[in-house]
């Protein structure tokens, strides 16, 4: 099995990035729009870098097989809240890659962001993503029916969320 490396994006990834999402396979199960720019991606990277929004890549041989960016909610009496985007390469999908992805998050919301809450959004017939969440500890909290707008038509997404109390 090849080693997954975990580290901080950068926007010299902005290309590598971009080619991942530009699969079908990842894009459909995203919010993210089909085709998307290396310069959209650079700008974006650069925006996560300026606004110390923590990002990060998995690597394969070197190569970026996914990428997953936190979220952190600014409102004050939210901030305990952090949610988060994952998208792996399809040709890196059953491999490990996200589920290494979202234990960072985990790692990183809890024990260096001091949250109690992460949460997220998985589109409802996105079965291989809703076990691999279930699979590491996120809880089912409801469906948001027809909350997302893809390939013309409207999808229900499932709120999951994992909580930590303070010790």
């Amino acid at each position: 099995m090849q080693e997954i490396k975990i580290r901080h994006s950068e926007p010299d990834d902005a290309s590598a990035i971009q080619q991942l999402y530009t699969h079908p396979d990842l894009y459909i199960c995203t919010c993210q729009f089909p085709y998307p720019s290396v310069t959209m991606w650079k700008k974006r990277l650069l925006e996560f870098s300026e606004q110390n929004i923590p990002n990060f890549v998995a690597t394969i041989d070197g190569q970026v097989a996914g990428h997953l960016a936190l979220i952190i909610d600014n409102h004050p009496r939210r901030r305990h809240i952090v949610s988060f985007g994952l998208g792996v390469g399809a040709e890196y999908s059953g491999k490990g890659v996200g589920k290494l992805l979202i234990n960072t998050a985990i790692d990183y919301a809890f024990n260096w962001l001091a949250a109690t809450r992460l949460e997220l959004e998985v589109y409802s017939d996105n079965e291989r993503g809703l076990h691999l969440y279930k699979k590491l500890g996120f809880e089912v909290e409801g469906i948001r029916r027809k909350a997302a707008f893809r390939e013309g038509k409207y999808c229900d997404v499932v709120m999951m969320s994992m909580l930590r109390t303070i010790e």
